[in-house]
């Protein structure tokens, strides 16, 4: 079955009014065991849809992680897509902000984005 903690939230998610998030880009990464084909990274794609419906924009597919086939393998090539340095879609939409591109994300300053540091 689901996370404990998602038993709670998904129903939250479900309140929210759709199409009233706004300025809210996501990508999830979900993780699953493939013998369990039935509840198979079902939360991630749950909560995927749960955001798009609420009106966020997701920058890319549910990625899945197998625990079966190379999960950390899986979540390091997302990882990269997300956060590759100078490439990766976070480092994207950081550079246009910190070029004064306002034009597409006029809603974004520097001091809004998210600093995120990995190793």
């Amino acid at each position: 079955g689901p996370p404990s903690n998602a038993t709670r939230f998904l129903p939250q998610m479900d309140q929210i009014t759709p199409g009233s998030v706004h300025n809210c880009d996501f990508c999830v990464f979900a993780l699953g065991n493939a013998a369990y084909s039935k509840s198979y990274a079902a939360f991630g794609y749950e909560l995927h849809e749960a955001l798009e419906r609420a009106g966020a924009n997701p920058l890319l597919d549910v990625k899945v992680g197998d625990e079966l086939k190379n999960q950390e393998g899986s979540f390091l090539e997302w990882k990269q897509t997300i956060l590759g340095h100078n490439e990766g879609i976070i480092y994207g939409y950081a550079g246009q902000v910190d070029k004064g591109n306002q034009q597409q994300h006029a809603d974004l300053n520097k001091e809004q984005m998210v600093n995120l540091k990995y190793q």
